[in-house]
């Protein structure tokens, strides 16, 4: 086989390979839903008769309960225009009721958004949220707290609302979970609602008409202890990405000095402090922290054995439209609202290159970027020279400030050996 034709192969490997976002279900109960609270008193949550005696039903939880923040930049700030609701913080109280491992949930959503890796995931308690009449909660990703959180669980309590509904988009794609009319639909307080997605995953709860939407939130991460033998079986989804690593590899005439190859993930990944670090090579452990088909093809192509690494990639016009390489995933990146050439430049992080050997297996996708469609007008100068999905224009709003206030565009970098070291 020709190079191109090794290199379609591996492209069209990689492009098969599905990549959900959002896992969705819902599970029968032995008991109705309790909260209670560190003094010791006990909140039954479940459906009233109507949505206008739900939300005298839900009085004690709003009483409790402190307006609901965002995140923007470092700063927690109350902003009703982009959020409107009520929260209490997971710490103040126990859910009662709800046992998620043994009702069977992490391992739902754990097959549904990573059904080819057996590490379980983990939930974190973060609040309980109420939203009453005209409600609602921009459009938003959430706050990156460490490079171990990879997403959300959402639990919707049996509560009667109209609207509200959490509406999600990612890629172009668009989902949207009425929980409103399912428990319209079936009104009991033993049925436990959910939706799980990635983090970096755009979502948003539409406006509540009526009644009192209650969810309780939790984050999700998996162990970065996990064992390397993880790496030994081989599932569906890898198989053909694998096959066609391997054969290219046995060809000594594609490649045979070696190349480093560029795979644009599907996923964002955080820029917080936390999750700040040079881009290094992945173990087996690091999977963990990888999300859908960005975790799939790392996967396929360290038992190919090749090694792979995440790397920042940011595309400038500002300078003869060069693919700048960063150093790290940064902690920290600064652009001023009119952003110039200059001002992109001198926001990368030092040690950048724009002098980058890497070749991109699969279309940028900020290849395709039209600026004069572009819907942050205002900002066309950013958008062009960063690509839309690279850098916040806003400042980030989630559900809390970060010391790292965007996600970044990255891509999995595979180093390929000159064809006499490969074996």
């Amino acid at each position: 086989m020709s190079r191109d034709q090794h290199e379609n192969a591996i492209a069209r490997a990689i492009l098969g390979i599905s990549s959900p976002y959002l896992a969705t279900g819902e599970v029968l109960l032995h008991e109705p839903v309790r909260v209670r609270f560190e003094d010791g008193r006990v909140v039954p949550v479940g459906p009233a008769v109507d949505c206008g005696a739900q939300a005298l039903d839900n009085t004690e939880l709003t009483r409790v309960a402190r307006p609901a923040k965002v995140g923007k930049g470092r700063a927690t700030v109350l902003d009703r225009t982009v959020r409107d609701g009520a929260q209490i913080s997971a710490s103040k109280f126990t859910l009662e009721g709800v046992d998620l491992a043994l009702l069977g949930i992490l391992e739902q959503l754990r097959i549904a958004l990573s059904p080819d890796d057996a590490t379980p995931f983990s939930a974190e308690p973060y609040a309980l949220h109420i939203y009453g009449a005209r409600g609602h909660f921009d459009t938003h990703k959430d706050t990156p707290t460490d490079r171990t959180m990879l997403g959300s669980l959402v639990l919707c309590l049996a509560s009667r609302f109209k609207g509200g509904e959490l509406s999600l988009s990612h890629n172009g794609l668009f989902d949207q979970v009425d929980w409103a009319s399912e428990i319209e639909g079936s009104p009991s307080p033993l049925i436990l609602r959910w939706a799980a997605f990635f983090s970096d995953v755009d979502h948003r709860v539409e406006s509540i008409r009526a009644g009192s939407r209650v969810t309780m939130t939790y984050r999700l991460s998996r162990s970065t202890s996990a064992s390397p033998t993880k790496l030994l079986s081989t599932n569906a989804r890898e198989a053909p990405l694998l096959r066609a690593l391997k054969q290219a590899l046995g060809d000594a005439a594609w490649e045979p000095d070696g190349a480093r190859f560029a795979v644009p993930c599907v996923h964002m990944y955080s820029t917080s402090a936390e999750g700040a670090r040079k881009s290094q090579k992945l173990t087996a452990s690091e999977l963990a922290t990888l999300k859908g088909r960005d975790a799939v093809v790392a996967r396929a192509a360290m038992k190919a054995g090749l090694s792979v690494s995440l790397r920042a990639v940011v595309f400038t016009e500002a300078d003869e439209e060069a693919l700048w390489e960063l150093p790290k995933i940064p902690s920290r990146v600064r652009i001023p609202s009119r952003a110039t050439s200059d001002d992109v430049l001198d926001a990368l992080p030092e040690g950048s290159t724009s002098e980058s050997d890497l070749a991109f297996l699969l279309p940028e996708p900020f290849a395709t970027l039209d600026g004069d469609a572009a819907p942050h007008a205002s900002n066309r100068v950013k958008l062009r020279s960063l690509g839309e999905r690279e850098f916040s224009f806003t400042g980030y709003f989630g559900n809390e400030g970060s010391s790292g206030e965007f996600y970044l565009f990255a891509a999995l970098v595979i180093e390929v050996p000159p064809a006499k070291r490969r074996s």
